[in-house]
């Protein structure tokens, strides 16, 4: 007689509530990760990890940016790489009983909120939740939250005994960058143009890059050509400009993309306090880059355009 097969139980629960006010865990599937990972998220989740494990009481560690950076994927690696229990809020308890429930739990857990800010969506209710992470557990607790949108509770911030790391995830790292072009982009000869469009784009998430390269993959183009027409936001961007016109040299500031116009208008005064205008048509120009400028060459006429301080996105190679 064959023995049954014991299925290995999840570790990770929803917590619900029924209808007389009562708490429960249901067990949930175990967390699935991306097929490919970018950037190195291993050291995020180790250090949290170890915090977690040589710090007394409580651990709050929050994962805010714009959606489709990894502030979820990095959180399930760190429930995923634990031995701990996961419990998974979806609704905005609060109350009295719902801290019962938490002290009931004398081991230690994890409580993984995902997109705090939709969940706990008032001041009021944000913090109320805050007072569970001053709570004494008999089994101390790692609080996960993350948020797309960081102007949530200002008692969450600067609060080291509440959230003690606050990692930020508004802005593509070199390394992240480095690593999704080199492992995506199939044809390198474009990899110059697409940096420098995305310097243009400003702040982008692992899923617009990821897109953006599957489409120049697709159809085997300059990155500069397929822009127009997906579905990606693009961020105004300031730039210093200097033009030769004629043989003169002219500087000026502007404040939109090169890449997003056929045609500009530029406003230049000369060293005697006289107004210059200067307009024309991209599209009559070959557009090339240097480092982080776009330089724009006609015949007659030269213009470089370099994005200054306002610009946060590194996307160059030093």
């Amino acid at each position: 007689m064959r023995g049954k097969k014991v299925e290995k139980q999840s570790k990770i629960k929803l917590l619900v509530q029924d209808i007389d006010g009562a708490y429960s865990l249901v067990s949930q599937e175990e967390f699935n990760l991306p097929s490919k990972i970018y950037g190195n998220l291993d050291n995020t989740v180790d250090r949290v990890l170890t915090t977690f494990k040589e710090r007394n009481g409580n651990l709050g560690v929050l994962f805010s940016g714009i959606k489709g950076n990894s502030k979820t994927t990095v959180s399930k690696m760190i429930c995923n790489k634990s031995d701990l229990p996961v419990i998974v809020i979806t609704e905005p308890f609060t109350g009295s009983k719902f801290k019962e429930f938490l002290s009931s739990i004398k081991e230690e857990t994890i409580i993984f909120l995902d997109e705090f800010e939709k969940v706990y969506n008032t001041t009021e209710l944000q913090q109320e939740y805050l007072s569970i992470l001053d709570g004494v557990f008999d089994g101390k607790k790692l609080f996960l939250f993350t948020s797309n949108d960081e102007r949530i509770n200002e008692f969450l911030r600067n609060r080291p005994s509440r959230i003690f790391y606050h990692f930020k995830y508004d802005n593509l790292t070199e390394d992240v960058i480095n690593d999704i072009i080199s492992k995506e982009l199939k044809n390198k000869s474009f990899e110059a143009d697409l940096r420098a469009v995305l310097l243009v784009l400003g702040n982008i998430s692992v899923d617009v890059l990821l897109n953006f390269i599957d489409e120049v993959n697709r159809f085997n183009k300059n990155p500069k050509s397929l822009i127009e027409g997906l579905n990606i936001e693009i961020e105004l961007v300031d730039f210093d400009v200097v033009a030769i016109i004629k043989g003169k040299r002219f500087s000026t500031r502007c404040n939109f993309n090169p890449l997003t116009r056929e045609e500009f208008h530029l406003d230049f005064k000369d060293e005697d306090g006289r107004w210059h205008w200067f307009t024309g048509n991209f599209k009559d120009y070959v557009m090339y880059t240097s480092g982080k400028t776009f330089i724009y060459e006609s015949k007659d006429n030269k213009l470089y355009f370099t994005p200054f301080s306002k610009q946060k996105l590194n996307v160059w190679n030093n």
